[in-house]
């Protein structure tokens, strides 16, 4: 039976360590000596952190773009804003949009420049685009040929051209000639010659990467875009997007020459 008439004094326990109020002030101390017992871990990791990022930063190639802004003018369409859209009558900008993005202009943008060859001098981390720095202009008599790279090694009179093979087991094949000639091998024929500017270089050495038009085609046809900025004053923006400056600025300047060309 129980007695609920009678207290009894309950005994003093002592708290354990955990539930006692610990000073602020004691917390911040015992964790700074906790980071200062592993400092050594706290810079490797500052250190291979700052190695990842700037070796991140070597290996990603710089990517530009450039841009440009045209007004079309037309002088056969006189057609109201809102009828046009009640109608779904379309605008010139969006009727030229098409004309600037269809597969014969950009055809005409490859082959004015060149685009389906590439001059690449290897480097440690990112291999330079030598688009404008090319000491040599390499034409493809033929550019049906299937894509294929060279090795040249360029002197003040002549120059050394060698394949670079993909297949395992397959041996370079390698010629040497002068600038101008026309040179004919399995993967195409070539005529290689020095740039105006660059009648004075010798012992050079960079590569020379091939690709037939339609594939050029297709690689630039992602990086090249036109959308309209506006409908109503007729204002189309062209825009590309490339590893290197100058291309992208020629290739921006031929788009719209080639459609003032095709305008008159």
């Amino acid at each position: 039976m129980i007695d609920q008439g009678k207290n009894e004094a309950m005994p003093n326990m002592a708290m354990p360590p955990a539930m006692k109020k610990k000073d602020p002030i004691a917390i911040v101390q015992s964790v700074i000596g906790l980071l200062l017992s592993g400092w050594y871990w706290i810079v490797i990791c500052v250190v291979v952190c700052l190695g990842a990022a700037w070796l991140h930063l070597q290996m990603s190639p710089n990517v530009y773009s450039v841009g440009a802004t045209m007004q079309i003018n037309s002088q056969n369409q006189q057609v109201n804003a809102d009828v046009m859209k009640a109608f779904r009558t379309p605008s010139v900008a969006e009727k030229e949009i098409h004309f600037f993005k269809s597969r014969q202009v950009i055809q005409d943008i490859v082959s004015g420049l060149n685009l389906n060859v590439t001059y690449i001098a290897p480097r440690f981390f990112v291999d330079e685009d030598l688009y404008d720095r090319s000491p040599i202009d390499a034409h493809f008599v033929d550019n049906t040929y299937p894509s294929c790279n060279f090795k040249i090694h360029c002197r003040l009179s002549d120059y050394t051209l060698t394949t670079i093979e993909t297949e395992k087991g397959a041996r370079p094949l390698e010629w040497t000639a002068k600038y101008g000639d026309t040179l004919v091998t399995p993967r195409g024929v070539v005529v290689i010659q020095k740039r105006p500017g660059a009648a004075h270089v010798s012992d050079q050495s960079l590569e020379i990467h091939y690709s037939s038009i339609e594939e050029a085609i297709s690689r630039f046809s992602g990086a090249m875009s036109a959308s309209i900025v506006d409908e109503e004053a007729g204002n189309i923006r062209l825009s590309m997007s490339d590893v290197n400056l100058q291309r992208g600025i020629d290739a921006v300047n031929l788009w719209i020459d080639t459609y003032n060309r095709h305008s008159v």
